[in-house]
Parts: C-alpha cells; structure tokens; sequence
C-alpha cells in the first residue's frame, strides 16, 4: 500500500512555557482540535476569583473570553499565550507552540458481484473507506487498470475489469483543506462461478468503541483464506493475522497498548476486502 502526504497527517502541541507570577495564581490551559478549528480550555488556578483573561492566538488575532474557540486560516505553528487578573490583583501568563497539521487517510474496500450473470463479467463494487478528521473530502480519483482511462471520479464506484487475474488498483483522495493520500491494493481477480462465488454473511465488531480488547466475528458462506490488519489512520499497520481456511471465526483484538482514538480493522480474502472503523475509548 502506497501513501503521500504533501501535508504531514499529525496534530501536536509542543509546551513552551513562559510564565510571569504576581501572587497566588497560576495560569494554564488545555485545547481539543478539529482540523483547524481549536478549542481552548481554561485550566487555570488562583486563590481569588478571575476578573480578566486575555488570549493571543498567534495569527494577529485575540480574546478576552475564558475558554474561547478559534479557527487558523492555515496549517502552520502559532505561538499562544494566555493571560490571566485575579481579585487580589495576581497576574499569570502562559505561552505554547501550537503545531497545527491536517490529517487524511484514503482507503477503500471492494466486493465482487454476486449474482449469476455478473460473475461473468468481472464486476466489482468498491466502497470508500477514507478519512478526513476536521475536514470533507471533495475529489476521488480511482485506477483500475494500467490503461490511464481506466478510472473514475465516483466515491463508490462499480467497475468492470478486462481480464482474469491480478489488477493494481489505486485511490487518490483530496480534501477541502488540501491534505492529499492515496492508498493502493492488488487484487486477485479469480475467475467466478456460481460454486466459488464468495458471500460474506456477517461482519462486526463488538463492542465499539472498546477499551482494551474488542472481537471481530466473520461468517463466510464457504471456507477462505483471511487476512486481518489493525492499522491507525495515517496507514501504520499495528497488526496483522493470517488465516488459513476459514469460514467462521471470532478474532480478539487487544488494544490495550494503544491509545484511545479511531483505527481501521481490515479484513481481506479472495475477490473482496473490507475495512471497519474501530474507537478505542478511554478507560474509566
């Protein structure tokens, strides 16, 4: 599988403190973002009740409300600073590095169609999979086969191959902000029959959101190879499984060495693949 990033897909904030104390007070503050819009949060703390705050955001524009949201125009790296008056007259400031970053991650999933006289034909239908935390995705640009024309701008198209055997087919996605991924897979197109038509007849995971282990339950109409795949949302495999001859099966998925978040769970056998969005929740 192939990715690019001409926007870096992460999001972190780097403490820089610089604080200046009169008094019993001490200013700080937290932040939740999404894409490019952030919420601070006031965490600050003081003997005597706030009577002013001030917020510089780093981009020539400020606040004087307590937990204010603000959205940047561009990814970039801000310096934020908070201020903070009590009533026996203390003033604290706090400054940070906030680093702002878009994150995309294309992926798709395909089933082969089903019914008699399709199977013929070669015919699959291809579902996008992609995600874009803070942010829509605007453009999909599919390739099917090594001939350019051999493509679609459809979220989820159908396609039809030319031939039996093994196709390279790719997704390049882009997104309202400008993060661009593509994500790419091969695919063993076997030549279809009524008898080896593959049916997948239930796939879940539960529960979800989980915290720290969660189970993946497959029933197929035939047995299969399998391969199963946890991966993050910049396209890191985290794990992988393969299986020999399976039609049933119920898979544990340990998630406690990971942190709290969404994860893809791919599932993959002949003529199909499919992937499912995983949250691992905090534990309380």
């Amino acid at each position: 599988m192939l990715y690019k990033y001409p926007i870096v897909a992460y999001l972190f904030l780097v403490f820089m403190p610089t604080a200046w104390a009169n008094g019993d007070c001490q200013a700080d503050f937290t932040f939740e973002a999404n894409g490019l819009d952030i919420q601070f949060q006031l965490t600050s703390t003081s003997s005597a009740p706030f009577v002013a705050s001030r917020w510089t955001f780093g981009d020539g524009q400020s606040s004087s409300r307590r937990s204010p949201s603000h959205r940047y125009r561009q990814v970039g790296t801000y310096k934020v600073c908070h201020t903070i008056w009590d009533d026996n007259g203390c003033s604290d400031s706090r400054c940070s590095e906030l680093t702002i970053d878009l994150n995309c991650q294309a992926d798709f999933s395909f089933q082969s169609d089903t019914s008699q006289e399709a199977a013929a034909e070669r015919r699959l239908f291809f579902s996008d999979q992609s995600t874009a935390i803070g942010d829509s995705i605007i453009a999909w640009d599919w390739q099917f086969e090594s001939n350019l024309a051999a493509g679609s701008k459809e979220p989820s198209p159908t396609w039809t191959y030319s031939r039996w055997g093994q196709h390279f087919t790719c997704l390049n996605i882009k997104t309202a902000l400008g993060c661009e991924s593509e994500s790419c897979q091969t695919i063993n197109l076997e030549e279809a029959t009524s008898s080896n038509v593959l049916k997948v007849l239930q796939l879940k995971i539960y529960p979800n959101p989980a915290d720290d282990f969660a189970s993946l339950s497959i029933i197929f109409n035939q047995s299969t190879d399998l391969t199963i795949e946890l991966l993050d949302l910049l396209g890191h495999r985290l794990f992988l499984t393969q299986l020999n001859d399976q039609q049933a099966l119920l898979q544990p998925l340990d998630l406690k060495q990971y942190s709290e978040g969404l994860y893809l769970v791919r599932v993959r056998a002949k003529n199909w693949t499919e992937s499912l969005r995983l949250t691992k929740a905090r534990k309380d």
